[in-house]
């Protein structure tokens, strides 16, 4: 038996080494050229587009335009023929940003119009007729769409976000060259130039494409000087646009269900912002992005074209923002943590494997952060995964490996109008990572969307995952495009002088084919090295030339500590980063919790627990500086399992009043308005119980009810959070004097059935009490579950209108129209009620065991009421008589049996709120001293049938399995049993 198992073990790692081995560094090179050249086969115009640049014309979409003003170029779609501002402008984002991060993991084996391939009539990578043009393959790519770019942003004031309608270019299955002649109801533009989509109300798809362009005017500039310049005055055209359109309300698509507005427009514009300051080295970009740090968090989800958090958070950390860099990495550990079966299982069901390569790349971009040279398993498994390293041996690119899909969801791949799914030799490679699958067989089935369709978005991050993997295995020598080592330089912090004579700033580059200058406040100081030592507090600068390439950093010396900033009180859920925000090599750090001193002496530190903390900063001949911050515990609301009556009384089992202290109007005194809330719930009800300080109660608005005094209670069943309220998402107002609940305007219909209420005056203002009933919220209650919630009370002091508002969580008095602004409580168990053991002991020795572990499991509290002079068990000793450091027993445990001596019959009582009866009780070979953690007898037959156990004896008698004499039969709580065994074995109870 243990040969055979030894030897499968080793054949089974025989075939996993083999697996692994099936990705090698050069295939990792063509699955890049692969990935990188597909976006050649989704160019629409004039092209060329390898894909169908031997089919018919070989062009579409030519008239695309507004009027007489062009606007052909850029790519198709996934294997449609609309251009969607959504997917076109993130994808040559997140192209050229991997290209930026990691520039050696991309070489260049072919031109941008392919003509090797074309004159070869080999499109193969195996062929190598690829014409190289000295310019990296993904600038060629990527270039193609920029020249669209630059037409859609022609000025400040005039953005073009989409060509084509949705529509009409789904209802005929045919190349582009084909619908191109078609009519424009059908997708065509026969007649003219199809719809377009101009000037949205919008600042995420208009931040991306200037990104992009900013992005270009650095990455080409060593190609093509005046082509950069004319990039980067389009990106600021786009800034200037982006800046008048802080929204996403006209960010959707001209018709069809295809692409929604952007969840957020400040994650894009803060990657446009970065993207201005790399390019200009103008610092007020940089600046206006840092403003956005505390917006931009981790989201829960994964990158896409409509949540690029992580691409901010990344540029933000790049920045030195110490909460960005939190979020960031809290985000890419989420990603880490969801690697299971091979591959990171990230987002949704629809093109689960774009999210996956998403996740990877912005892993490489952690990597590139962190300067570390390494290749994350989550990473690079998941690339793997991709290429066909999985239990099905299936590539989900086309064309790459023995088992690549063969019904892609792409019109142009299969090169004809008749539906023959059969994809030419010259289009085999086509480089589309398709939807697939995360577990199980992939259908490569043409009509299921969610598996076979792909896109421009889905490559971007494979892409750049391969770019990043190629950089650190394959890595591209960059000189023999004119290119070396054009990196910026990298100040660090803003630093102060505080307990030091001077710091020396150190740029992190060499001199090799560079040039250097440095600026004080503006002005140009000596200085021509890679550092400089400076003893004045100032602003400086270093601008970095590489043969053409002008890089800056920008750092800020001061000469005083500067007020340090902790933030606002606030609840504290998981972890929170506390920064004094003050670097500085003489710099100390002291940091408190409740006023007593923490072993932390660093600038930043992280906590979880409530409390209130300060930090002081200090240094020699400078003045310190301290702030501090309170970080509450997060509400909950407790199960309950008694009734409540609605009568305006607080019941007993409602917790401590939480303050309801924001001032969202006016400014009230502790004794014209002030409150507490509380609440509970039941698998039936939601109860809240409100007291209120007021000093002059009035009933006179009618209608306007949130003018008189009175409770608002706010709920969003689902915790979505929107904008706006949907059928999960309440406003109730409980009214001084009104007999009945009042519906807010954006309530769901029926939202007031079932809602009870008792409103009571009191010496010093009034008392609200409410029931809600799960139904009418439309959700089912469980311990652990969140849900948006508020409470807000008006007071009308004088009649007419309220003079004053108060919130729990609200910060503006929006939450009437935007659940958004609700906080969000967790539905907690009941407290556990205390259980009671009792054991009877008699004189001298007694064999017993517990099922209920008390709050102090001490061995001298546990025994102190019945004078237990010794306590033993197979692990240890105790006596009355000993010091506590001579002790080898000290606590009492489930499971295990206790031999206790005490000098007269006695009960011991045990009261506890812990019982374990389904813990396993492991047993060695030989004697084992044994305790039953279970609530009920159970039977030794059922306990030990079938397992190596020769004997089981207690102080009321023995059992032996089968044995016709037996004296106990059953294994009780309370009791201790001695159990023999022929082997290692366990007991389940």
């Amino acid at each position: 038996m243990k040969f055979i198992y030894t030897f499968s073990l080793c054949v089974f790692c025989t075939i996993f080494s083999s697996l692994q081995a099936q990705i090698s560094d050069a295939d990792y090179i063509k699955a890049g050229w692969m990935t990188t050249r597909m976006y050649g086969g989704n160019r629409s115009g004039d092209g060329p587009n390898w894909l169908i640049m031997t089919y018919g014309s070989g062009k579409d979409f030519v008239k695309d335009a507004d009027g007489a003003y062009s606007l052909k170029g850029g790519w198709h779609d996934c294997g449609d023929h609309v251009k969607f501002g959504q997917t076109q402008f993130y994808a040559g984002y997140v192209l050229l940003l991997g290209y930026s991060a990691f520039p050696k993991g991309y070489d260049d084996f072919y031109s941008h119009d392919y003509r090797g391939y074309k004159a070869g009539n080999d499109f193969s990578w195996e062929g190598k007729k690829g014409t190289p043009n000295n310019i990296p393959d993904i600038l060629d790519e990527v270039k193609y769409a920029t020249d669209y770019y630059i037409r859609c942003i022609p000025n400040g004031t005039t953005f073009y976000s989409q060509v084509g309608n949705g529509n009409y270019d789904h209802k005929n299955w045919v190349t582009s060259v084909t619908m191109a002649t078609y009519a424009i109801t059908d997708g065509g533009e026969a007649s003219g130039s199809r719809a377009i989509k101009k000037n949205p109300d919008d600042g995420s798809m208009v931040s991306f494409c200037g990104a992009t362009l900013a992005l270009m005017s650095r990455m080409y500039r060593p190609f093509d000087e005046a082509y950069a310049d004319l990039c980067l005055q389009h990106a600021l055209y786009a800034y200037q646009y982006a800046a008048a359109h802080k929204t996403n309300a006209g960010g959707g698509t001209i018709e069809g269900s295809f692409y929604g507005e952007d969840n957020m427009w400040q994650d894009n514009y803060v990657c446009l912002l970065a993207e201005l300051y790399y390019a200009t080295g103008q610092e007020s970009y940089k600046t206006e992005a840092l403003t956005y740090a505390s917006v931009i968090k981790d989201g829960g989800w994964v990158l896409d074209y409509e949540n690029s958090e992580d691409l901010a958070m990344y540029h933000l950390a790049k920045f030195g923002n110490a909460t960005a860099l939190a979020e960031f990495n809290k985000s890419t550990t989420r990603y880490k943590n969801a690697f299971s079966g091979g591959v990171m299982q990230v987002g949704s069901d629809w093109g689960r494997l774009r999210y996956t390569a998403s996740a990877c790349f912005i892993l490489a971009l952690q990597h590139t952060l962190n300067n570390d040279g390494l290749i994350h398993n989550a990473l690079k498994g998941s690339v793997d995964y991709i290429l066909g390293v999985n239990s099905q041996s299936q590539s989900f690119v086309v064309g790459f490996g023995s088992k690549a899909p063969q019904k892609p969801h792409h019109r142009n791949v299969f090169m004809n109008d008749n539906q023959n799914y059969t994809i030419p030799t010259k289009n085999k490679q086509h480089g589309y990572l398709v939807g697939g699958v995360w577990t199980g067989t992939f259908p490569d089935n043409i009509d299921n969307y969610q598996t076979s369709e792909g896109g421009i978005d889905y490559n971007a991050g494979l892409v750049g995952a391969l770019g990043y993997i190629n950089s650190i295995k394959s890595p591209v020598d960059q000189s023999k495009f004119g290119i070396f080592n054009c990196k910026s330089p990298q100040l660090g912090a803003d630093k102060s002088l505080c307990g030091l004579t001077s710091i020396q700033l150190q740029s992190g580059l060499t001199t090799t084919s560079k040039t250097f200058s440095w600026q004080k406040d503006g002005v140009t100081i000596a200085g021509t090295g890679p550092n400089l030592t400076v003893t004045a507090a100032g602003t400086y600068k270093v601008t970095v030339d590489s043969l053409g390439c002008v890089t800056s950093d920008v750092i800020i010396i001061s000469a005083s500590i500067p007020a340090i900033q902790l933030g606002e009180d606030k609840t504290i859920t998981g972890t929170v980063t506390l920064d004094a925000g003050v670097s500085g090599d003489g710099l100390s750090y002291v940091w408190k919790k409740n006023n007593i001193t923490m072993a932390q002496t660093t600038r930043s530190i992280s906590v979880s627990e409530a409390g209130t903390y300060s930090v002081t900063v200090s240094g020699t001949n400078c003045t310190s500086q301290s702030d501090e911050i309170t970080l509450l515990a997060p509400p909950s609301i407790v199960q309950t399992t008694s009734a409540i009556t609605i009568d305006g009384t607080k019941d007993a089992v409602y917790p401590i009043g939480t303050s309801i202290a924001k001032q969202l109007v006016g400014t009230p005194t502790a004794t014209n308005l002030s409150g507490n809330w509380s609440a509970l719930w039941d698998n039936t009800y939601l109860y809240v119980f409100v007291s209120i300080t007021d000093n002059d109660k009035r009933n006179d608005s009618g209608t306007s009810w949130w003018e008189d005094d009175g409770v608002e209670l706010f709920i969003d069943g689902n915790n979505n959070k929107a904008t706006a309220y949907d059928a999960n998402d309440f406003q109730w107002g409980f009214i001084w004097n009104r007999t009945t609940a009042i519906a807010g305007s954006n309530n769901p219909a029926n939202s007031l059935t079932g809602v009870t209420q008792s409103i009571v005056a009191t010496a010093t203002g009034y008392t609200v009490e409410a029931r809600i009933p799960w139904t009418t919220i439309g959700v089912s209650p469980s311990v652990g579950k969140i849900i948006g919630f508020d409470i807000a009370i008006n007071d009308d002091d004088a009649g007419g209108v309220r003079e004053n508002k108060i919130a729990w969580n609200a910060s503006a008095d929006e939450g009437w129209q935007n659940p958004s602004y609700f906080g969000s409580v967790t539905l907690t168990a009941a407290p556990p009620q205390p259980i009671t053991q009792s054991i009877t002991l008699t004189t001298g020795w007694n064999l017993i065991s517990f099922n209920v572990l008390p709050d102090n499991t001490a061995i001298s509290s546990v025994f102190a009421s019945v004078n237990a002079s010794i306590v033993k068990t197979d692990g240890g000793f105790y006596s009355s008589t000993l010091a506590s450091q001579l002790q080898s027993l000290t606590t009492i445990e489930l499971g295990k049996a206790y031999l206790v001596k005490v000098p007269a019959n006695a009960t011991l009582t045990v009261i506890g709120t812990v019982t374990n009866p389904t813990m396993t009780t492991q047993l060695k070979q030989g004697w084992n001293l044994v305790g039953v953690p279970a609530t009920a007898n159970q039977t030794i037959l059922s306990k030990t049938n079938g397992k190596p156990i020769q004997t089981v004896k207690s102080f009321d008698g023995f059992y032996t399995p089968g044995g016709a004499t037996n004296s106990i039969t059953n294994f009780v709580p309370g009791k201790g049993y001695y159990i023999q065994t022929t082997a290692a074995t366990s007991i389940q109870w």
